[in-house]
């Protein structure tokens, strides 16, 4: 397992691309656009002599399946690769500010209909997790509910079975006053994953090969981009406050039961 400041995240589903976006025209790629939001954004910014390292993220890499097709709903549209900076460490690790950038990029070629997100990020003393509430998102949600399942990967670190029964209880401790309430929903062994996630983003590259998998389980009045990576920053924040040390990879799906 290789232990660095990379982030990753991957958001799969279908994009339909706006009338005048065809693959033939099509002259922007994933890269330029999330770079172009983030420097907007002031995410990140050219370091100097004087400043050092500013901004929250160093981009890397970045794609997605942005094909015309339609019809396969579980495709990886969108993936990017950052490294953190002092700042995001010390300040807050940028999940949610990552999944803005990567939706206006998304918006720029289409609408998403999103079925999954993944996200590797590092949970360590020195990276502050902290993440906001999802109250005011919640009252301006729909009504009805989504079931929603989660999939925790910690890669080879063969201790994270340890932390997830603390890491339900901070959990549901966090969102009581919403009346949301996680549950464990057993585990996935082998190979059998909730998603794949893309090929420059493969677990067993940055996390180590697990034999276990822990899955949760919850409901949401919808599965939404800003909603699924708050969670994931939810679930990072507990797991770092329940003493879990490492990188996890976090992936939040639609139940095969909806």
């Amino acid at each position: 397992m290789l232990v660095t400041d990379e982030c990753f995240l991957a958001i799969h589903g279908t994009l339909h691309h706006h009338a005048w976006i065809t693959p033939e025209t099509l002259e922007v790629d994933a890269y330029s656009l999330f770079h172009t939001y983030s420097e907007m954004l002031g995410w990140i910014r050219q370091p100097t002599v004087a400043s050092g390292e500013l901004g929250s993220w160093r981009m890397h890499e970045a794609g997605g399946d942005w094909s015309a097709s339609t019809e396969c709903t579980d495709r990886n549209i969108f993936w990017a690769q950052v490294g953190l900076t002092a700042t995001s460490k010390a300040f807050g690790l940028p999940v949610s500010q990552l999944l803005v950038c990567a939706e206006k990029s998304l918006s720029r070629i289409g609408t998403v209909s999103a079925t999954g997100l993944q996200m590797i990020v590092p949970i360590r003393t020195d990276v502050t997790i902290d993440p906001s509430s999802l109250s005011s998102l919640l009252l301006a949600s729909p009504p009805g509910t989504t079931s929603l399942i989660i999939e925790i990967d910690g890669g080879e670190n063969e201790h994270l079975g340890d932390f997830i029964g603390d890491v339900l209880k901070k959990l549901n401790l966090r969102f009581q006053k919403n009346r949301i309430e996680f549950y464990s929903a057993g585990t996935l062994l082998g190979s059998d994953h909730l998603l794949i996630e893309p090929g420059k983003m493969e677990r067993d590259i940055w996390l180590g090969h697990s034999q276990r998998r822990f899955l949760l389980t919850v409901e949401f009045p919808e599965l939404s981009l800003d909603i699924a990576s708050t969670i994931v920053e939810h679930i990072a924040w507990a797991l770092q406050r329940s003493g879990f040390e490492g990188a996890a990879l976090i992936t939040v799906c639609r139940s095969s039961a909806e």
